[in-house]
């Protein structure tokens, strides 16, 4: 069996997804056994190729910049050119004879694991050439729909449950692109009856908003006719009063 598993930054180990930002220890962060008979390779291929980029950055970065000069450095991280047996002999030849531990084992690991070169190197891959150029080679697009995907699967899962919610969630998504082409209709993200439900709250809050300004805008209003009505009769009373001062009634 195989284990991607990793340290994050939080320190919590993530099995759906890897990370190698904080590992305690930074070649050890995922360990390839042996990939399962049941797990088709070229698949798996396709996973390791598409996440590259995050291999590269972490994990050359993470332990090899500090054991070789920048120049060697540069090579190591051009390995992905490599176009010709001669030329993967010759990279291995080197790491395996280089001073460092670490960049040996690296390699090690490489060459007894077979199916890694060809998972990381275009020259070698069994992925037709179309495919692997039309195919991203960071996970930019499957990073964006983490927040999605977690809101529908949920988190913190084991790799069979987040396989079978997974399942759960292609479902109904295939359902609604089926029933999409039937109608020849779009579907209506904001139509679920959850979005209703939030929808119609969100009206009923905001009616009562609206009824209790509206309420307390004609208090306001019948407070200052009330004020005007007090004040008309007290003008009222002072010009009687000042008529019958005039006229000496008073």
């Amino acid at each position: 069996m195989f284990t991607l598993a990793s340290l994050s930054e939080d320190g919590k180990r993530n099995y759906i997804g890897c990370s190698a930002k904080a590992p305690s220890d930074p070649f050890l962060s995922h360990t390839y056994l042996q990939i399962p008979a049941c797990v088709n390779e070229d698949i798996f291929r396709s996973y390791c190729r598409r996440n590259y980029s995050a291999y590269s950055k972490h994990l050359l970065g993470a332990f090899m910049m500090g054991e070789c000069s920048d120049e060697e450095f540069q090579y190591l991280c051009r390995f992905r050119n490599l176009s010709s047996d001669a030329e993967l002999k010759a990279f291995e030849q080197f790491c395996l004879s280089h001073s460092s531990v670490k960049i040996q084992d690296w390699c090690k690991q490489k060459i007894m694991h077979t199916w890694l070169w060809p998972s990381l190197i275009k020259s070698f891959s069994k992925i037709p050439l179309e495919d692997w150029d039309l195919n991203c080679a960071d996970t930019n697009l499957n990073e964006g729909s983490h927040l999605q995907t977690n809101q529908a699967t949920g988190t913190s899962l084991t790799l069979l449950e987040a396989i079978e919610m997974a399942r759960v969630l292609d479902e109904r998504k295939a359902e609604e692109l089926e029933l999409a082409k039937k109608l020849c209709l779009l579907p209506n993200r904001h139509n679920t009856d959850e979005h209703r439900y939030m929808n119609n709250g969100s009206w009923a809050v905001a009616c009562l908003q609206k009824t209790v300004t509206h309420k307390a805008k004609e208090k306001t209003l019948s407070d200052i006719d009330a004020q005007l009505l007090t004040l008309r009769a007290e003008i009222k009373s002072l010009t009687q009063h000042k008529q019958g001062i005039k006229k000496g009634t008073v």
